[in-house]
């Protein structure tokens, strides 16, 4: 809180943290306005499968659902990626970098060449990670302690390696033994 009773904008380091996210006010929403012939157009280019909200790709339905083009291989009813073939029948292109014989990502290479989708920062040729960027450059997610730039991973609980190992360890329960004993939430992740 600061001297005015509000509080205080976090900085740009923190602004990726849970808490930032979490306690930012909501943003006022703007009323619908459309019309019905609106929703109605929309309607119809919806996946016909209930409950599901994607658009369809063919015969009414989205590629989960079984819409879009099939592999050509008797049988195989993977959906089919190039030259009409699923990736498990030769349907992928290999990285055109001589003697490598991985799959392609984008113009003609592997990730490993530099096939992926290229980061967004002026002058990078690098690959992105997340959110349009290489891991230089910000994309990735970063540890949860502040002031900790290495990377972080969802099995490590959004922590870096060196801080997951620095947690206290998470007995474990069984379910009857859960509702008996009391446990201090403060300790634990």
């Amino acid at each position: 809180m600061d001297a005015m009773g509000g509080t205080t904008p976090p900085s740009s380091a923190n602004k990726w943290r849970l808490p930032f996210i979490l306690d930012a006010p909501a943003l006022p929403s703007e009323p619908e306005l459309k019309s019905p012939a609106q929703d109605e157009k929309k309607r119809r280019r919806m996946c016909k499968v209930a409950g599901c909200t994607k658009y369809i790709v063919q015969m009414g339905r989205c590629c989960r659902h079984g819409g879009g083009k099939k592999c050509l291989v008797d049988g195989c009813f993977t959906g089919a990626k190039h030259r009409g073939l699923c990736w498990k029948h030769g349907g992928c292109t290999e990285c055109t970098v001589d003697g490598c014989n991985k799959n392609a990502k984008a113009r003609g290479l592997c990730w490993s060449h530099g096939g992926g989708t290229r980061c967004q920062h002026s002058g990078c040729t690098k690959v992105t990670i997340s959110k349009g960027f290489c891991w230089a450059h910000g994309g990735g997610k970063r540890c949860l302690v502040s002031d900790c730039i290495k990377p972080a991973f969802e099995c490590t609980h959004n922590f870096c390696q060196m801080h997951y190992k620095k947690l206290p360890r998470v007995p474990r329960y069984r379910p009857e033994q859960l509702e008996s004993t009391e446990i201090d939430a403060d300790m634990y992740i």
